[in-house]
C-alpha cells in the first residue's frame, strides 16, 4: 500500500467513525413532534378491572407513547401490581394506575 492509498483509507475510517455517532440515543430538534409517533408504550390487551392483577401478556408495546405512559422495558416491573382504575382494550398504562 503506497502513501497516498494509505491516507485515503485513514480519511474514510474516520468519516465512519464520524456517522456513527457518540452512542448517546437522544431525541433531536427535528424529531420532537413525531417522537409520539415513534416510541412504543404498554397499552391493555384487554378490558381489565380495578384491583386486577397483573399478569404476563396482559398489556403489549404499541404505538403512540403518550408522555405519561409506561414504556415496553417496564413490562417485567409491572407483573404482580395491582391495577388502580379500570383499563379498556387498548389503554395506555401510566405509573398512576399502579398500587
Amino acid at each position: 500500500m503506497n502513501p497516498r492509498a494509505w491516507r485515503d483509507m485513514v480519511d474514510r475510517t474516520r468519516e465512519l467513525e464520524q456517522a456513527l455517532g457518540n452512542g448517546i440515543k437522544k431525541v433531536e430538534d427535528n424529531e420532537r413532534e413525531t417522537v409520539v409517533l415513534q416510541r412504543r408504550a404498554l397499552r391493555a390487551n384487554r378490558d381489565m378491572c380495578r384491583l386486577r392483577v397483573i399478569e404476563a401478556g396482559d398489556f403489549a408495546a404499541l404505538r403512540p407513547c403518550p408522555v405519561d405512559a409506561l414504556s415496553p422495558s417496564e413490562v417485567d416491573s409491572i407483573v404482580g401490581r395491582t391495577l388502580l382504575r379500570d383499563v379498556n382494550a387498548g389503554d395506555y398504562l401510566r405509573p398512576i394506575d399502579l398500587e
